[in-house]
C-alpha cells in the first residue's frame, strides 16, 4: 500500500520527489556553463598561440658564399671539404667556428705571429666577448679577395636573421699552402 499526496504527479522513469529547479538552482547551472565554456575558449585560444606564435624551429646553419669559387678555376672539388686554399672559404669557416663556440679549431686559423701574440684562453675570452656579432648569423658574403703572394686581403659581410649584417676585413697570409688570419674586423653597421 502507498500513500501519495494528490499534489504529487509520478511519471514511470522518474522518481517520485522531483520538484521545479529554483532560480537559484537555474543560476548556479547557468554559472557552470558559462564556466565551462570559457574554460573551453581558453584551452583553444592557449593551444592556438602555441601553435601559431610560440613554435619552435631549429635554425639551419648559416649560408656559405661559395661565389670566390668560381672566380678562380683551380679550386678542390665540394667533397674535398672547405677549400683552405681560398681564403674567402677560410674566413667564412673562421666565422663559424666562432659562432658554434669551437674556439681551439678557429684558434688554429690565426698565423702564427697572431697566435705567438695571443694565448688561446685570452682568445677564447675576446670571442666569448664579441658573441653578439656572431649570434643570428644567416649568411656569409665574402665572394671576393685580393691576393699577391703570400698575402690576401678580403672585405665581407655577415648577414643576420633578425636583419642588418656586420662588415668583415681581413688580412692573411699564407704558412705551409695554407691561409692563416693575420688581423680579423667585424664591425655591425
Amino acid at each position: 500500500m502507498s500513500f501519495r499526496s494528490k499534489h504529487e504527479n509520478h511519471h514511470p522513469g522518474r522518481p517520485a520527489d522531483t520538484r521545479a529547479p529554483s532560480p537559484n538552482d537555474k543560476r548556479i547551472f547557468r554559472a557552470a556553463m558559462f564556466a565551462s565554456v570559457l574554460i573551453i575558449l581558453l584551452v583553444g585560444a592557449f593551444v592556438a598561440y602555441r601553435m601559431v606564435f610560440n613554435t619552435v624551429r631549429t635554425a639551419s646553419g648559416p649560408r656559405f658564399d661559395l661565389a670566390s669559387l668560381f672566380i678562380r678555376g683551380d679550386q678542390q672539388s665540394p667533397e674535398a671539404g672547405p677549400d683552405l686554399g681560398n681564403p674567402s672559404i677560410v674566413v667564412q669557416r673562421h666565422l663559424d667556428l666562432l659562432r658554434r663556440k669551437d674556439f681551439a679549431a678557429a684558434y688554429e686559423d690565426l698565423s702564427s705571429p697572431l697566435r705567438d701574440m695571443t694565448p688561446p684562453e685570452v682568445f677564447a675570452q675576446n670571442a666569448e666577448k664579441n658573441e653578439p656579432l656572431l649570434r643570428d648569423v644567416s649568411a656569409y658574403a665574402c665572394g671576393g679577395y685580393s691576393a699577391r703572394g703570400n698575402r690576401a686581403t678580403l672585405t665581407g659581410r655577415t648577414r643576420y636573421g633578425t636583419g642588418g649584417a656586420s662588415r668583415v676585413t681581413t688580412a692573411l697570409s699564407k704558412e705551409g699552402g695554407q691561409w692563416k688570419i693575420v688581423t680579423l674586423t667585424l664591425v655591425y653597421e
